[in-house]
């Protein structure tokens, strides 16, 4: 099992936290993203369309690899999606163009911190 990473909106700051391969956590940080960092995130959670993402992209026949998933409230916005090797726009190979733009907007918020 290799890196892994989680972001979370709680009580106004957004926490990160990465973990090494067993989900041994590495590093926890509080990030209080700039209105502009924010206005940047939504602006491409709109231009994506993330909004109309299904709810899961399974790929049955691999049990490895990466399992992602996002959940997302704004204003009346709602998505939570998932995937296993599987991704909105993408293939069981690469995520595709929207997938990779959500990852760099997130990254965008936390200022550069490493999310993939």
């Amino acid at each position: 099992m290799g890196p892994s990473y989680h972001v979370e909106w709680s009580n106004g700051e957004l926490i990160y936290t990465a973990m090494e391969s067993g989900y041994q956590e590495e590093e926890k940080v509080i990030i209080a993203p700039t209105p502009a960092q924010w206005q940047k995130f939504w602006k491409v959670a709109d231009k994506i369309n993330i909004w109309s993402w299904e709810a899961d992209y399974p790929n049955p026949g691999i049990m490895d690899g990466t399992n992602w998933s996002i959940k997302i409230k704004w204003c009346e916005k709602y998505i939570e999606s998932m995937g296993d090797n599987n991704y909105p726009g993408g293939n069981s190979d690469e995520p595709g163009l929207s997938f990779n733009k959500i990852l760099r907007a997130v990254q965008g918020l936390m200022g550069g911190l490493e999310f993939r």
